[in-house]
């Protein structure tokens, strides 16, 4: 099959660029393929987290009041000598080994067919708004078009040979690919919608806010169908390639209390041991020894030292799942059990959490103590949770991206 470049398009992707830019990585059935990554001023270690990945890309930094359409033409310049070019957004994963094969086929086979773009689909953690989106826009039968002018660059394949021809407008602020798309099929070129491609875009069409819902979207999205199958293979995917950092903080260390917490470590994950305040461990290669700066700052703070730390050192995680290792109850699998949650649901943080009682009080006379309003007012909202208490030592797991933007998590998973 022919030669295939890559443009993908990033500004403080750190959160999804390792998955995107490993699925590209693992196509097969073209004969070459080359990934052009035009940059817009990223500071989250996108392109550090990316090359990591894919060292031969070119990079390509974009400045300058962002237009999308001289994004893409600026990566479509920087691969010069292929046949079809792929457009990708950096929070768009394709779904199975095949992807670029299925994108670029029928071109292949099709000659007066200009271009292509694929089905997008949510994820489990996708807003109800979003999920509508999508499963309204993209369609599970694929369809030619000769008048429909719809065409989305997130996810979409073109002949190098049409651009030249028609390059995308360099001066829009928005829609470049359906401007773009007016002038292919008025110039009698035709466009082919794939449902055999398949990405998963978790922000959907309009990006909705999180906050943000609509009186009918949840009840609407709930209707539509959804394929689990391909969602499933999502989350697998992202579970298997999550690369998490297991901080495990501990008072003393034995030979057998030293191999019990490098349990934590697999494949993906990479466990390391903090000593607490005041103790002294032994020098040995999993063990981070403490600095005295450790005392003038705070358990976020630190976690992002750590990872800024690993990564200047190339080495990029994805999570920190930290935990007190003195505790006796801590489960051995909860790093695995929060990296599904926050897969699953989106969630930046994981935490196990203490549960409050939602009481009344009022001050007495002295206004020194509280007392309850009484007792019956008490029980009727005996089941209603007023606040949790973070129990960071029994488990935590969080986004690096939080930690390197220093933001606060948009959504929370608590156990407890």
């Amino acid at each position: 099959m022919a030669s295939v470049g890559i443009v993908v398009r990033t500004k403080n992707e750190g959160r999804w660029i390792r998955y995107c830019i490993q699925a590209l990585s693992e196509q097969v059935g073209i004969d070459r393929v080359e990934i052009a990554l035009v940059d817009c001023s990223s500071v989250d270690m996108t392109v550090e987290r990316a090359l990591g990945i894919f060292p031969r890309m070119r990079v390509v930094k974009y400045e300058g009041k962002y237009y999308p359409g001289k994004s893409i033409n600026l990566g479509i310049s920087a691969l010069p000598d292929v046949d079809y070019i792929v457009v990708l957004s950096a929070h768009c994963v394709p779904i199975g080994k095949d992807w670029l094969a299925k994108m670029v086929g029928p071109l292949e086979e099709n000659q007066d067919w200009a271009a292509s773009y694929c089905r997008q689909i949510p994820t489990l953690a996708s807003t109800p708004e979003n999920r509508l989106d999508l499963l309204n826009t993209f369609s599970v039968e694929s369809r030619l078009q000769s008048k429909d002018t719809f065409f989305h660059n997130a996810a979409s394949v073109l002949r190098r040979s049409v651009w030249e021809k028609i390059p995308f407008n360099d001066s829009l602020k928005h829609i470049e690919d359906r401007h773009w798309a007016v002038e292919l099929l008025a110039q009698g070129y035709k466009i082919f919608y794939s449902s055999e491609a398949v990405v998963v875009h978790e922000h959907g069409l309009n990006q909705h806010d999180i906050k943000y819902r609509s009186f009918r979207g949840q009840g609407v999205s709930d209707l539509l169908p959804e394929d689990e199958k391909l969602m499933s293979i999502w989350s697998d995917y992202a579970e298997k390639h999550s690369k998490v950092l297991v901080l495990a903080l501990t008072s003393g260390l034995g030979t057998k209390r030293y191999d019990e917490i490098l349990s934590s470590a697999t494949a993906s994950h990479d466990c390391y041991i903090l000593p607490k305040k005041g103790v002294g461990l032994p020098t040995l290669e999993n063990i981070i020894q403490r600095d005295e700066e450790w005392e003038q700052i705070s358990l976020f703070e630190l976690l992002r030292e750590l990872v800024c730390k690993f990564a200047d050192g190339g080495r990029h995680y994805d999570y920190v799942y930290f935990f007190d290792a003195d505790r006796a109850e801590h489960r051995g699998d909860l790093p695995d059990v929060y990296l599904r949650k926050s897969i699953e649901t989106g969630a930046d943080l994981c935490v196990a959490v203490e549960s409050f009682k939602e009481d009344f009080f009022v001050l007495q006379s002295d206004e020194t103590s509280w007392v309850p309003v009484n007792d019956k007012l008490m029980d009727l909202y005996a089941n209603k949770p007023h606040f949790k208490k973070a129990l960071y030592g029994e488990g935590m797991l969080i986004r690096t991206s939080i930690l390197i933007d220093q933001t606060m998590p948009e959504t929370v998973f608590l156990d407890g």
